[in-house]
């Protein structure tokens, strides 16, 4: 199974989500951390296999649902979902 990376040269542009901005932050029942945020992701083009044509991406907004769990001390990404 091959993955598509910008590694391997199937991603290029601004592909990375960008944070603009932190919604809210709470602290569920469990003692986890739950909040949303907006992110944003610029133009890109993704190449399913080395040779085959770009496909180009447009630019999106979306906002990421996130549960952080404590573990040793820091904090860890137990889930996210981002919703476009």
């Amino acid at each position: 199974m091959r993955k598509i990376n910008a590694k391997n040269g199937g991603l290029q542009g601004d592909y990375k989500d960008q944070l603009m901005d932190v919604k809210e932050i709470y602290r569920g029942s469990s003692g986890r951390l739950g909040g949303s945020a907006s992110v944003k992701t610029g133009t890109y083009q993704e190449r399913a296999t080395p040779g085959s044509s770009p496909i180009p991406q447009a630019a999106s907004t979306g906002t990421m649902e996130f549960t952080l769990a404590a573990s040793a001390g820091n904090w860890v990404m137990y889930e996210m979902q981002i919703d476009e």
